[in-house]
């Protein structure tokens, strides 16, 4: 599928997906841009890391692909969390209705500054993440020896965190098996969402 894309010169007009949008990232970008430009952005590491390692053009673009679709596939997830909870309990659907039309109303347009207005919103979504981590046990690579109260780590040990073990702790979350958003209701109390 490159190879046919990469030969076709009007590909860019007649593909407009995500994967051409790769193809073109990749060929717009010469090796000074390469080497002059600052690591800002994942997919301009990936390239930077391409051209060092050597890595395919094909791999790179799977290596950008993973990178977004690990994003799309965990805030999908989210989401559908989420309208299983209001379907269950209509009460917190009917909460944060009222808050959609006390913050945005009728409005034909609607603005960040709106956005960070639905608190309630915000904290139905971070108990939800709370009950369902998307990433229930990721793991972390330690790249540095270092002595965290009094115990220590080496280079490459892997940790595994059990943020699953932690989000139904009752010591940290008071009736972990409960939905409650308002858990979360002084972590937005008098904040604006960041």
């Amino acid at each position: 599928m490159l190879d046919e894309r990469r030969k076709d010169k009007d590909a860019a007009k007649k593909h407009q997906d995500f994967f051409q949008l790769l193809i073109n990232v990749v060929d717009e970008l010469n090796q000074d841009e390469i080497e002059n430009k600052e690591d800002s952005d994942i997919i301009h590491e990936e390239i930077v890391k391409s051209k060092k390692k050597g890595l395919s053009k094909i791999e790179l673009l799977g290596q950008a692909f993973i990178v977004l679709n690990a994003g799309y596939e965990t805030t999908a997830t989210t989401l559908q969390n989420i309208v299983y909870i209001i379907a269950k309990l209509p009460e917190i659907q009917e909460k944060m209705r009222d808050e959609i039309m006390e913050v945005i109303g009728d409005k034909a347009e609607i603005v960040y500054e709106d956005l960070s207005k639905l608190k309630y919103i915000n904290q139905v979504v971070q108990e939800t993440l709370r009950m369902y981590p998307p990433a229930p046990r990721p793991t972390r690579l330690c790249t540095k020896p270092i002595t965290v109260k009094g115990i220590r780590f080496e280079k490459n040990v892997s940790f595994s965190i059990p943020i699953y073990s932690v989000h139904y702790d009752e010591n940290y979350y008071p009736d972990p098996y409960t939905f409650d958003p308002d858990r979360f209701r002084s972590l937005f109390m008098n904040k604006h969402i960041q």
